[in-house]
């Protein structure tokens, strides 16, 4: 297990860039939080644990679900948002 930790602000433009929000979920996922680190899509694993700070999820551009644990959970693996 593996904990991610990444600082204030990070919001669903961060999770999910809306340059690829014309594609199939599972392609989305695959950019998850790569302005923050472009490795992680690719090395989350299944019980990784993200911490973040302040804001988390809560400012962008537009509203989706990616905030919601169901969708990271399956996406991307890990098992908990911590902010």
């Amino acid at each position: 297990m593996r904990a991610w930790v990444f600082g204030d602000n990070v919001d669903t433009d961060v999770l999910a860039p809306g340059r690829y929000m014309k594609l199939s979920i599972e392609e989305i996922a695959k950019h998850c939080l790569e302005t923050m680190d472009p490795s992680f899509a690719a090395s989350v694993r299944p019980g990784d644990i993200v911490v973040a700070g302040r804001n988390f999820c809560s400012t962008a551009t537009r509203s989706t679900s990616v905030c919601r644990p169901s969708y990271a959970s399956k996406q991307n693996g890990y098992a908990l948002a911590i902010h």
